[in-house]
Formats: C-alpha cells, structure tokens, sequence
C-alpha cells in the first residue's frame, strides 16, 4: 500500500447558483433603511450644526430669568418649562424665550446668552455644539455597510468553500 492513500484530493466543482435566502433579504432590508436613516441624519444635523457654529461666533452676554411659566399635560405632569429672559445690548433691553425641563431655574437668576450682532433680538441660551447627529448618522452608516455588504461577502465565502468537494 502507498503512503499517500489517506489523503484526500480535492476537485474543483462548479459554485451552486442558489438565490440568497430569506435571513440575507431581511439583513438587506435592514441595510436599506440604516442607510435612509444616515442619510436624514446627516441632512437634518447638518443644518443644525451649521447654525450652531455661527452662533459660537456670536457675543456672550449675561441675561436675567423674568419669569418662569410651568405647565402641565392633560394627565397632570409637569411639561417643560417656559423661561424668559431679558438681556442688554447697546443700552437696549432684548427679550428670550427657552424650554427646559429642569426646574432650578428662578426668577432674577443671571445666565448667559450669545446673540446676534447684525440682529440683537435673536438670541440663544445654547453656548456649545451638539455633535450628537454625528454619532447617530456614524452609526447607521456603519450599519448599513454592515448589512449591505455582510450578506454578499458570506455569500462568496461559502460559495468558495462549497466547490472545494473531496474526491470519492
């Protein structure tokens, strides 16, 4: 007997040609609506960064809450809070308005505003970027590549392995 007989020899075999199955379909589909989703996410954020970043170019200066009005909803739970505030420029008294959620805000407290030097009424109680909608639009790409390309890879991975058949 020859040493070699335990080996066995592989033959080249033709790739099936089957269609994805139903697990791929819905990963694809996954993929399609993360990539929608980035998509919104970008071009929503996107306005919103941009006028963010214009406003981190504006003056600061410090305003006092005038009133603070608390709300409720129809089953009795508090709703934001609307805060007023009023601030000077140029000897002229402005006035604000911002939501928040917390309730530490009194009237007479000092806080500070960036406004806008060609438009002095408008104003803004937001003194950093959100850079939120980064993450959210990084992530849904990530994921969209993910379940577009996943599926396709697989698919040739087995397809490769699958003609690789030992030799009866």
């Amino acid at each position: 007997m020859s040493k070699h007989k335990n080996k066995q020899q592989y033959v080249q075999t033709e790739p099936k040609k089957a269609g994805r199955g139903f697990l791929s379909k819905v990963i694809i589909f996954v993929g399609f609506i993360s990539a929608i989703n980035a998509i919104i996410s970008l071009v929503a954020g996107y306005g919103t960064f941009q006028t963010q970043w214009a406003q981190t170019e504006w003056p600061a200066t410090t305003a006092q809450v005038v009133e603070v009005s608390q709300g409720h909803d129809v089953n009795q739970n508090p709703t934001p809070a609307e805060i007023r505030y009023e601030y000077q420029v140029d000897g002229t008294t402005y006035q604000g308005t911002y939501q928040e959620d917390s309730t530490n805000v009194a009237v007479g407290l000092s806080m500070p505003v960036r406004y806008d030097p060609d438009h002095p009424e408008v104003s803004t109680t937001n003194m950093q970027m959100d850079l939120g909608f980064l993450i959210q639009t990084s992530l849904f790409g990530v994921l969209a590549i993910v379940c577009l390309y996943g599926p396709a890879v697989y698919s040739k991975r087995k397809d490769r392995m699958q003609h690789r058949l030992p030799v009866r």
